[in-house]
């Protein structure tokens, strides 16, 4: 399907093309010796050649170049998106590293001080524990220590009692009679059987 801007296009395409074919011809004529032709025909014939030249040039590079310079500037959008996109994806990481590395920070702080607090409260515990564990050794001392004071003391008085009866015995054997000696002893088993 041709549109009316494409048959103008190719008719001055044909109209730039016949007249680069027959102005080199004109061109050539023109130099024998009987064309003497002067500076003007000298530099008219050169620009009218490269203009037709420039516009050729432009009527059929136009839409390669143009979709060239579109290509191009697409890609480069595309790349500018795309990095766009990875400078926001990348800040988004940063953020969520850093927000990560907070919490860890307050994570570390949080167990550091219960672990502070922690080692206070277990040391507390057993500085507490040994001066319970050292009372109680010490009124367990105390109580064995008076448990032997006092079985020492038994001992003793039973000792110095047994002295005593013996010396007592030895005193009484000596001054009195066997008459004596009976009611004294029945008068201590009825003592000991009345106290039972």
């Amino acid at each position: 399907y041709i549109t009316e801007n494409k048959i103008k296009e190719y008719e001055l395409a044909f109209i730039v093309i016949s007249l680069m074919l027959l102005l080199p011809l004109q061109t050539f004529a023109s130099e024998g010796e009987s064309g003497g032709g002067g500076i003007l025909s000298h530099l008219l014939w050169p620009t009218i050649n490269f203009a037709i030249l420039a516009i050729t040039l432009f009527i059929f590079l136009k839409k390669p170049l143009k979709d060239f310079l579109a290509k191009r500037s697409e890609t480069i959008e595309r790349t500018l998106r795309e990095a766009k996109e990875a400078r926001v994806s990348a800040e988004k990481a940063l953020t969520e590293v850093n927000l990560l590395l907070k919490i860890k920070k307050e994570e570390r702080d949080w167990h550091l001080e219960k672990a502070k607090k922690t080692g206070q409260q277990e040391k507390q515990r057993l500085i507490e524990e040994g001066l319970d564990i050292s009372k109680r050794i010490k009124e367990t001392a105390e109580k064995n220590i008076s448990a032997q004071l006092q079985k020492a003391k038994e001992i003793i008085r039973a000792e110095a009692v047994n002295a005593a009866m013996d010396i007592a015995e030895q005193k009484i054997k000596a001054g009195m009679t066997s008459e004596q000696q009976e009611k004294i002893i029945s008068d201590a088993i009825k003592h000991i059987a009345s106290q039972n």
